[in-house]
């Protein structure tokens, strides 16, 4: 799965995190397959891989603590900003991600 994240203003974002996780929370643990974590490159570019097919969530954030991410309750937090989109078997998707603030997300 390939993705671009942007700023506000339209520029691309070189730096933060984008988080990957499944709609479905019983998902969420360590170690899951159903939840991933990825920086952009310096234009903005991010790819997962690895992740099985189903319903997900993403959103791109300014900042997010290492081990954070496998936290239910911070992944619930996230759940009204991020963007719902369907993985199926093979692909790759495009979606324009906003760079939101993990402070204003909660």
């Amino acid at each position: 799965m390939r993705r671009r994240c942007y700023e506000e203003h339209g520029s691309p974002i070189p730096e933060g995190t984008v988080l990957i996780f499944a709609e479905a929370a019983d998902h969420w643990m360590n170690d899951s397959r159903f939840v991933r974590a990825v920086p952009p490159d310096h234009q903005g570019h991010f790819q997962a891989k690895g992740l099985p097919p189903g319903g997900y969530l993403i959103v791109a954030l300014d900042y997010v603590e290492t081990g954070t991410w496998n936290d239910p309750e911070f992944l619930e937090s996230l759940r009204r900003t991020a963007t719902k989109f369907a993985l199926a078997e093979a692909g790759s998707h495009t979606i324009a991600l906003k760079l939101t603030s993990a402070d204003a997300a909660k």
